[in-house]
Parts: structure tokens; sequence; C-alpha cells
């Protein structure tokens, strides 16, 4: 008898959160308890498009919570990403240790652990070939990418200029308004999109592969 591989965990496909209910594959193979062998069945093929935008928005909303708390309780983690007009104005006092060990660096632990969680939960029923890691984090990372630039700079941060957002002795400079600088920054975004998709989705890859598959 040959010997079976050790798993070290063991998935159930996920369903994507904005998956088309008409899914005949699923669905059937579900009621036959033969999911895994049907996702088997399109290993290399199995790109989960949906699942990979709702867990972006997902994403995005936890990101946008944890920028909204730092620059509440720490905006000089942030001040950075103010237009330079506005930098130049203002001068803030060192992060509060206890600040940044227990709000900052949890957070960005939550938000770089879900992006490995959403491949690993998504991916790991059956193998799939390198490149969908890649692509999933990739689409994570432009939609958050996205949602920053319409929703967080453009609609609060340069139109509804919400008061916890304004820096102190900056009350009403027209840098505030400079929609230009924050698509600069999503262009920017964009590349480190493709670089985070290589990086973060070549580990997850190597982490199914060697552990869960």
């Amino acid at each position: 008898m040959d010997a079976q591989p050790v798993r070290f965990f063991v998935f159930s496909p996920r369903k994507p959160l904005l998956a088309i209910a008409d899914d005949k594959d699923y669905n059937s193979a579900k009621e036959n308890n033969q999911v895994g062998s049907k996702m088997s069945e399109r290993k290399g093929n199995a790109m989960n498009m949906p699942q990979a935008i709702a867990d972006g928005l997902i994403w995005s909303l936890l990101w946008a919570v944890v920028i909204s708390l730092t620059i509440w309780k720490a905006p000089q983690q942030l001040v950075h990403d103010y237009p330079k007009e506005i930098q130049e104005l203002v001068i803030l006092p060192p992060v509060n240790n206890k600040i940044y060990r227990w709000i900052i660096v949890p957070a960005l632990v939550i938000l770089v652990g879900y992006l490995f969680f959403s491949v690993i939960a998504t991916y790991g029923a059956a193998e799939v070939a390198f490149w969908v890691p890649m692509l999933h984090i990739f689409i994570m990372c432009i939609v958050w990418n996205s949602v920053d630039l319409l929703v967080m700079d453009w609609l609060i941060f340069c139109t509804i200029q919400p008061k916890f957002m304004i820096l102190p002795g900056t009350e009403g400079h027209p840098a505030y308004k400079d929609y230009y600088f924050h698509f600069r920054g999503f262009l920017i975004g964009c590349a480190y999109s493709v670089i985070g998709g290589v990086v973060c989705g070549g580990i997850s890859f190597a982490v199914l592969k060697l552990f869960v598959w």
C-alpha cells in the first residue's frame, strides 16, 4: 500500500461570499459529499474572483478602521501621507510607545494576516497553480487601493474633511483639497499591489504546498 502524504490541515472549499447561486458543479458535488474531488478537477484554473473581491472589500474596511484610529490616536504615523504643504506646517510629538505597541503593531499583524487567511481559506481544499494566490492577493490590494482613493481620500479627506483628520494649525489649508496628490498615491499603490501580490502570494503558495495540500 502506498504511503499517503501527511496533511497538517484539512480544508473544505470555501464558497465565495459573492458566488453565483446556480453553481451546478459546486451544489451537485456538495449534495454528494464530493466537493473536494470536484474542486481538484479545476486544479490550475480555479481563480475565485468573487471571493478575492469580497475579501478585498473586507480588507478595505479593516484598513479604514485602522487608518481612522491611527489618525485619531497617533497622527504622527501617517503625517507623511499628507500633502507636503501640510507636513511643513506641523510639528508633532513622538508616538507614544503604548499606542504603538497595543494599537499599531497588532493592527498590522491583523491586516497582513488576513491576506494569508483569505488565500489559505479559499484554496486550501484543492491544489491550484502558483499564480492563483498571487492574483488573488493582487486583486485584494487593488480593491483596497481603489477604496482608499475614492472613499478615504477623495470623499472623506478632500470633500467631507472630518475634524479628526485635520492636523492642528492646518485648518482650512487648500492642500486638503489636492485631489491629484492622492491620485499619484493611487498609482504608487498599484505598483505596491503588484509587489504585494507576488511576495505574499508566493509565500501563501509555499505554505499551501508544504503544509496544506
